[in-house]
């Protein structure tokens, strides 16, 4: 089946603007980890605390992602259920953002096998 088996999965920027709830939000999560080989990775990047995003002179609303989240979501819906994997990293940096009024933080995640 395509996109089965995939040695590394990368959704940066993708997870978060595309969903407007912490459901919608799981369900991404547990689609992109579906996607990924044993033993494969997952590397996923975006923006917490954002509620809105514009492309193309338009304003999205989007689900305001925080750091739980992304934890929950992965032991529950990712690789980290599987307990031969782990989340090895996740960087939480402050972003610089035009937007005064939205206080934006990027973040990184890398789930990979041990060895």
């Amino acid at each position: 089946m395509y996109g089965r088996g995939e040695k590394l999965v990368s959704t940066i920027f993708c997870l978060e603007y595309s969903c407007e709830t912490l459901e919608a939000y799981n369900r991404a999560v547990r689609g992109a980890c579906s996607l990924i080989e044993d033993g494969g990775y997952l590397m996923q990047g975006g923006v917490m605390d954002a509620t809105s995003y514009n492309f193309g002179g338009k304003t999205f609303k989007c689900h305001q992602l925080k750091r739980s989240h992304i934890e929950e979501a992965l032991k529950e819906n990712g690789p980290c259920q599987n307990s031969s994997r782990q989340m090895v990293a996740l960087e939480v940096q402050k972003a610089e953002t035009e937007c005064e009024d939205q206080p934006e933080q990027g973040y990184l995640v890398l789930l990979l096998q041990p060895n």
